[in-house]
């Protein structure tokens, strides 16, 4: 048993003797690997989960036409060998703790029907052992699977971070490494994806509010850390405290990853990153996935990434990114553009503003996906040359449209989503906060629901004010609500986002879990 929990290797035999039109009788042995705890015991059931590996699928397609199976195990120091041999179930069901497994794209169950130790049998010995191959390091456990899945039960709530690591990255952009306090994995995400933090040792106002900001982040889902980078904002009383006064050792709290601009690193088609300053976050996640899914999976994703900055001094991550663009073999392109260079360097490609014939200059002829982050001013600007000038069409344009950001769209797709609800507002209404038992009469003048709750005293959670984080979601108890703009971030159906909602035309007085 023991053996088995912490192997980290083994052989599989299959057999399928009805379409295998090779000598060997139909018979295929097959090599499974991953990291010491990868195999799970259930009883007499051992469950494998089943990673990327040649394409062949010679060991999935033999168990589909004859479910069984013989696994070896060895122990390279003593030379015991475990041999079992059984009936095959493939889960092709990834909910629960397959889903949480790492890199795990199903499994597969064996229930032993006959086992062996060999004592000594194998002549093969290792005393030493080399590093783990990386492949294998891009995958979990399953006790870290289950660590995950209890852990995302509980998403929504507040967990603490410790602060593992600071790096500077420009003059005005700062890296925050995060780990869990209690130990346990972070919570998986998607390339592109923010967190949202706050400091219980900061507070605002007299109502001593904790502030709560979401920042992108520029870790990938395979690091085993988060990670923020964080712009000081010379009004910003949040980016100022983690600049000046956070230090190794200080703890967070962050709610699970959230964000709907993530990039599918799996696609084949091109993708073009553009950026500019701190807007490079995301993009950053985006790239470091790409390549380690490229080492899993043999397939990096083209993507060329234009980063424009207005200095040299104020450019992140560049080492990084090129390290990137030499990991990606030809398939990750990372172009500097400078709008205010020094004369006494040249390490950028190209000085000025990002144009519709630096677009052509960089880019061969090809179908793009585009990606967008940065300031409103220049997303949008990004956006008309894309599609004015270079009749990129509208579906092929991704854009983070976070917090105060947002994008004007000339399709009609796009106008009738951001259109609100259809459902009237109401001239007047009764609102209950449940939680306080407060009740007051709403009138429009008094703004959306989370102004209307500020304005009476209590003081609800919020994050971007915009619809896009998901901070301020409180269940409509009873009544209904419309949405003066609407949001961005998905939401159950009986939730409301506060920030952009108000009270609908309704005989019931509108109830709020708050």
């Amino acid at each position: 048993m023991g053996l088995i929990l912490q192997s980290d290797t083994f052989f599989v035999a299959s057999f399928n003797n009805q379409d295998d039109k090779y000598d060997n009788g139909g018979a295929d042995v097959s090599h499974r690997g991953g990291r010491p705890g990868f195999v799970q015991v259930e009883g007499n059931d051992l469950v494998i989960p089943d990673f990327a590996g040649n394409f062949f699928f010679n060991t999935l397609g033999n168990f589909i036409v004859y479910p069984r199976a013989g696994l070896l195990f060895l122990d390279f120091v003593s030379g015991d060998i475990i041999q079992v041999t059984g009936t095959v179930e493939l889960l092709w069901d990834t909910s629960g703790e397959i889903q949480s497994f790492r890199g795990a794209e199903r499994a597969w169950r064996l229930r032993v029907v006959k086992g062996i130790r060999h004592r000594s049998a194998s002549p093969l010995r290792w005393s030493k052992f080399g590093e783990p191959s990386q492949n294998s390091l891009l995958t979990g456990t399953w006790t870290e699977a289950k660590k995950i899945r209890a852990s995302q039960v509980q998403a929504s709530v507040w967990r603490s971070f410790g602060i593992a690591r600071i790096e500077q990255e420009s003059s005005t952009i700062r890296s925050l490494y995060l780990e869990p306090v209690d130990g346990d994995p972070p919570l998986p995400f998607q390339p592109g994806q923010y967190l949202t933090i706050r400091l219980p040792r900061l507070t605002l106002g007299k109502e001593k509010r904790i502030p709560i900001r979401t920042y992108s982040l520029s870790s990938a889902p395979s690091d085993p850390w988060y990670r923020i980078s964080v712009k000081r904002e010379a009004q910003g009383l949040m980016s100022t405290y983690l600049h000046e006064s956070v230090e190794i050792g200080h703890v967070i709290e962050a709610r699970a990853p959230t964000g709907s601009f993530t990039l599918d690193v799996m696609e084949k088609r091109p993708a073009v990153l553009v950026a500019a300053g701190v807007g490079i976050t995301p993009m950053i996640s985006m790239a470091r996935e790409s390549i380690t899914e490229g080492i899993r999976r043999r397939h990096v994703r083209p993507l060329t990434i234009f980063h424009v900055t207005r200095t040299l001094v104020e450019r992140p991550f560049v080492q990084e990114l090129k390290a990137m663009e030499l990991a990606g073999k030809g398939a990750i392109r990372y172009l500097s553009i400078v709008t205010q260079p020094s004369t006494d360097t040249e390490d950028f490609h190209h000085a000025g503003r990002l144009t519709p014939e630096g677009f052509q200059r960089y880019l061969p002829l090809d179908d793009y996906d585009f990606y967008l982050c940065g300031p409103t001013s220049f997303m949008q600007d990004t956006y008309n040359i894309l599609t004015f000038k270079l009749g990129v069409r509208d579906e092929k344009i991704f854009a983070e449209t976070f917090g105060p950001a947002s994008l004007s769209r000339r399709t009609e797709e796009h106008t009738a989503r951001a259109e609100p609800s259809a459902v009237e507002p109401a001239l007047q209404a009764s609102v209950l906060f449940h939680r306080s038992g407060a009740r007051q009469i709403w009138t429009p003048e008094l703004g959306t629901l989370l102004e209307f709750a500020e304005s009476r005293g209590l003081t609800p959670e919020f994050g971007c004010r915009s619809g896009a984080c998901g901070i301020c979601a409180v269940k409509v108890l009873s009544g209904k609500v419309t949405h003066r703009h609407a949001p961005t971030f998905p939401t159950k159906s009986e939730n409301v986002l506060i920030c952009c909602a108000v009270p609908a035309k309704c005989d019931l007085e509108l109830v709020l879990d708050f």
